[in-house]
């Protein structure tokens, strides 16, 4: 039971990591700085699931189509 969480977690975490890095790459096409994208696909590349934190929080990175 456990070990089936435990892929259970792994599995949401790689494709919370896998969305995250493919919506990055979307972002730069929409509005913004460039050094607040290329944060974007560091922080998306390196701590995954993380990035959702990033992109809410900074307001000015990704909103609207340039």
């Amino acid at each position: 039971m456990i070990a089936i969480l435990f892929f259970l977690l792994i599995l949401g975490i790689f494709i919370a990591s896998l969305l995250a890095f493919i919506y990055s790459l979307i972002c730069f096409g929409y509005s913004g700085s460039n050094t607040d994208k290329i944060i974007g696909i560091i922080i998306a590349w390196l701590f995954g699931p993380f990035y959702w934190i990033y992109y809410m929080s900074n307001d000015n990175y990704c909103k609207s189509i340039k």
